[in-house]
């Protein structure tokens, strides 16, 4: 096989191609190439022979490395999440659980504000600690599977936020509510347990007193009646 103008050795078949390029390319080193970026023979080509930066380099704004894509997104959710000072979100605030069974919100686009909870029974309390440790203590819980709310521990209510004046306290001691009041600030009024309504003419026929709830109030048919001694069903005088 020859052509116009070729100097070199002739191939009659195929397999003489295919041989003179297998023997051609044997002789080259095996991480070197002919010829590139204008270098010619056996030849190491780097980073910068194609146009590619080194593997140890930074970016300008536009570019960011694995590591410094980190770093940014690092600091930047930190400065989301960990807010400190007077901060203003507009428009409604909803937190989620992970699965999104549950949540609560802080609702401002209605008429007033709202705080609304979802998927679960909503409580209100506080923690002695700052970090949400050393004791949960729980005012308030609204049930999510009926329009029920339950009120625990003393409940006061008063004028002002910082004033006493009625008092409402579920006593677990003594299993029984109780209702006190300050007459003018006055603190030697004592509270007064209030037993259940007794169905009936009379006192209480049934149930037991014990010593810690003697002064109990219970409402009957005819009238007021206060449990004055313990025992079962107790003494019990009329009041009223």
């Amino acid at each position: 096989m020859s052509a116009e103008g070729y100097s070199g050795p002739e191939f009659t078949t195929t397999a003489d191609v295919a041989a003179a390029i297998t023997a051609a390319l044997a002789g080259l080193p095996g991480d070197a190439v002919v010829s590139v970026n204008t270098k010619t023979g056996a030849v190491v080509i780097t980073a910068a022979d194609v146009g590619a930066s080194p593997s140890g380099h930074t970016h300008d704004a536009r570019y960011y490395t694995e590591t410094e894509l980190d770093a940014l997104l690092t600091a930047a959710l930190a400065s989301y999440l960990l807010k400190t000072g007077t901060q203003t979100y507009t428009g409604d605030l909803t937190v989620s659980d992970v699965g999104g069974t549950k949540k609560y919100r802080l609702k401002s686009s209605g008429g007033d504000l709202d705080l609304d909870g979802a998927g679960k029974s909503l409580f209100v309390s506080v923690y002695v600690n700052p970090d949400f440790t050393g004791g949960q203590r729980v005012y308030l819980r609204l049930e999510d599977g009926a329009q029920l709310a339950h009120m625990v521990g003393r409940w006061i209510l008063a004028p002002t936020a910082f004033s006493g004046v009625y008092t409402f306290d579920g006593d677990s001691a003594t299993g029984l509510a109780k209702l006190g009041a300050v007459n003018n600030g006055v603190a030697n009024w004592s509270m007064i347990p209030f037993g259940a309504k007794f169905n009936g003419t009379g006192p209480p026929s049934t149930g037991t007193i014990a010593a810690n709830q003697v002064g109990a109030i219970a409402l009957c048919n005819d009238g007021l009646y206060e449990a004055t001694a313990a025992g079962s069903p107790g003494t019990w005088v009329k009041r009223g």
